[in-house]
């Protein structure tokens, strides 16, 4: 179904589904029934949990998957999705001008609402027409390259209700599926139900309360193809004074990036990453310096909340496969990091951030309100790790000595974060 038809043709019963039994066997204690919603022409897996049971607050819900080819992956998802399914939900498929098979597959399923496009527009555009196409209280933007797990929509909706967010991610694992899922989400969750990361959210997998559209708008489609346009919404959202947070009330498997990689190999689309980071940076005004700093923050915090969460759950929300070992947290939205993999926020790399910091140009960021004040005694180079007979790393440039006292000062202010 194109989106026009989607947006002239919404009377119930022409596109009815046929209810097809989607029970599945992971939990034999939940009943499945199969629902069909008279206005709209999807179909939807409730479940009723047995009594005693905790409740997902009653609420609607729309699951918006982009997709351009990688048709196993999308089939995966969408398999996981009704055997996971505990919440009414209607579900968007968004697809992007795939040429593998994606399109017959997805017009031979009844339980999905279709938006074709004839070429590949991008996650923006394409989330933009998900979001567009229903009118739920709740929109879930989801990747093809996921595999869901029981009570995952739950998890989001009761954390969502319970800690006053407005926009929410699971936790998830990234990587290779080399661990049993549902056993382990069921674990995972049972012990970590009680995380979150507040102020996080993440690009592969979060539900937006839909007054948050109403008050800041849909995704930015001047961000090509994919990357930065998830970042970009969730600062809109920080700044308007949304509640974003990552709960470890859900989890979720992410293989990682599949289709970004395999357009990347194609070459076909030109330099979209770069293009999408400059814009990014040109529309939020950031500097060097505020990056340097921006990204230390996030290591920091990450390193913060993944200390925090194995001691108290024994897990930590973000974990990644990668390159033959666990990493047991990720700093930031995309770089990895953790106990011994590179990235990691440790003292012994406090020196090197300071200077990095202090030799960065500074003052095209700060020229009006250029760094005042220095040190007695030694240099801040010389007491954070350089040597007397050294010069300062922008020793050249004027007012080094503020300059760099004021970088060292910042970074050392993040480090206690």
């Amino acid at each position: 179904m194109t989106e026009s038809q989607i947006e002239e043709s919404q009377l119930p019963g022409e596109c009815a589904p046929q209810a097809r039994s989607q029970t599945g066997s992971f939990n034999p204690a939940l009943e499945t029934v199969l629902v069909e919603d008279a206005k709209r022409p999807a179909l939807y897996v409730a479940i009723r949990e047995p009594e005693g049971k905790s409740r997902a607050p009653a609420a609607s819900v729309e699951i918006v998957i982009p997709v351009f080819n990688q048709l196993a992956y999308t089939q995966g998802c969408l398999e996981s999705l009704r055997r996971s399914a505990g919440v009414a939900a209607r579900i968007v498929v968004v697809n992007n001008g795939s040429s593998d098979g994606t399109a017959e597959y997805l017009d031979a399923d009844s339980g999905v609402d279709v938006i074709h496009n004839s070429e590949n527009r991008g996650c923006a555009a394409a989330w933009n027409q998900g979001v567009r196409a229903g009118t739920a209280d709740w929109v879930v933007v989801l990747n093809n390259d996921v595999l869901l797990t029981p009570g995952w929509l739950e998890g989001l909706l009761m954390s969502a209700e319970a800690e006053g967010l407005d926009v929410v991610t699971p936790a998830m694992r990234e990587g290779l599926l080399n661990y049993e899922l549902e056993p382990y989400a069921r674990e995972f969750v049972k012990a970590a139900a009680g995380a979150i990361r507040p102020d996080v959210a993440d690009g592969v997998c979060f539900m937006v309360r839909r007054r948050v559209f109403e008050v800041i708008g849909l995704f930015d489609e001047n961000f090509r193809i994919g990357v930065f346009e998830d970042t970009d919404f969730f600062e809109r959202a920080r700044q308007a004074g949304f509640k974003l947070g990552t709960t470890g009330r859900s989890f979720i498997h992410h293989f990682g990036s599949v289709t970004q990689k395999s357009i990347r190999q194609s070459k076909t689309c030109g330099p979209y990453e770069e293009e999408n980071r400059v814009y990014f940076r040109r529309k939020w005004q950031l500097n060097q310096i505020q990056r340097w700093i921006n990204r230390f923050k996030r290591k920091a915090h990450a390193a913060r909340w993944s200390a925090v969460e194995r001691r108290k759950f024994g897990h930590t929300l973000r974990e990644c496969w990668r390159r033959g070992r666990l990493v047991i947290f990720k700093g930031g939205k995309r770089g990895g990091s953790g106990t011994g993999v590179k990235g990691a926020v440790l003292p012994d790399r406090l020196p090197e951030i300071y200077r990095r910091c202090a030799a960065l140009d500074t003052h095209r960021a700060l020229d009006k309100n250029p760094f005042a004040g220095g040190a007695g005694g030694l240099s801040g180079f010389q007491r954070h790790g350089g040597s007397a007979g050294k010069k300062s790393p922008c020793a050249a440039s004027p007012h080094v000595g503020a300059r760099f006292q004021r970088a060292a000062n910042i970074a050392q202010a993040l480090a206690s974060l």
